[in-house]
């Protein structure tokens, strides 16, 4: 058994990144008292034989940038027969959000993922790439780089050439270029259907989120395109395209994404 997961795992506490320390003692004490017992199980895990990779360790200077050029991937990879890729976090709060993973079976798929999981560390590739799996399904993979991603750039080149309809699930509104080009589509007369977070989801209410959503959802309006809102936290990452292209993993779509690698 192994597992793969990035440093920044360490500064969360449920669905928070905790980027200080906090100010209420009592707050401070159940951060450590969670940490501990993550710290925990994986000793016993790993006296048990699994095999543990943490990727992305900063040293003093990148300690407090760990959000730039994490491992964002979530894989999971059964023998030969069964491989999953998609957006699921593996942390009790996460079970209660709207995300997803899809299973592939085939030989091909299989090899490819498979071939993917020990890509971290010192044998992380220098640059985004994209490999075929089968006559229809690419694996495109980011490397990390700081304002360049293959996912966006096909993402926005599918949305460019829609012609009907567009799906675009995602954990935070479309923005950017994207957003721009999702408009222009709706203009010449594509079906746009934006699926986020619930209304209610802390992170389109505080700083720096809040400015960006309201600004987004406000273009949004103005273009007369529908926000739904699920009761819960949504944190799929899906584009579907005429509905004969589908785009899913672990990347939300947002150009912010694209400037922290």
């Amino acid at each position: 058994v192994r597992v793969t997961i990035d440093w920044v795992a360490r500064r969360y506490v449920h669905d928070d990144l905790l980027t200080h320390p906090p100010l209420k003692a009592s707050v401070r004490k159940y951060n450590a008292h969670v940490h501990k017992q993550n710290h925990e199980v994986i000793k016993r895990w790993e006296e048990h034989g699994v095999k543990f990779t943490i990727t992305n360790i900063p040293n003093s200077l990148t300690s407090p940038l760990t959000i730039f050029r994490r491992n964002h991937i979530k894989l999971f990879v059964i023998d030969d027969t069964a491989t999953w890729i998609g957006g699921v976090n593996l942390f009790d709060v996460a079970m209660k959000w709207v995300d997803f993973m899809v299973k592939f079976t085939n030989k091909k798929t299989i090899d490819v993922l498979s071939r993917q999981y020990p890509l971290v560390n010192k044998n992380r590739p220098k640059d985004n790439y994209a490999t075929t799996c089968d006559d229809q399904t690419t694996l495109l993979v980011d490397a990390g780089l700081i304002g360049k991603s293959i996912i966006y750039d096909q993402a926005l080149d599918e949305i460019k050439k829609a012609n009907k309809s567009i799906l675009f699930v995602s954990q935070f509104l479309p923005e950017h270029v994207v957003l721009k080009e999702i408009i222009n589509a709706s203009k010449r007369g594509v079906t746009i259907t934006v699926i986020t977070s619930n209304e209610d989801y802390k992170l389109f209410h505080t700083y720096p989120y809040k400015p960006f959503y309201d600004a987004n959802k406000r273009k949004l309006t103005k273009a007369s395109i529908p926000i739904s809102y699920p009761p819960t936290n949504v944190h799929a990452k899906l584009l579907m395209v005429d509905d004969k292209v589908a785009m899913f993993g672990s990347h939300y779509f947002v150009h912010s994404g694209v400037i922290l690698g």
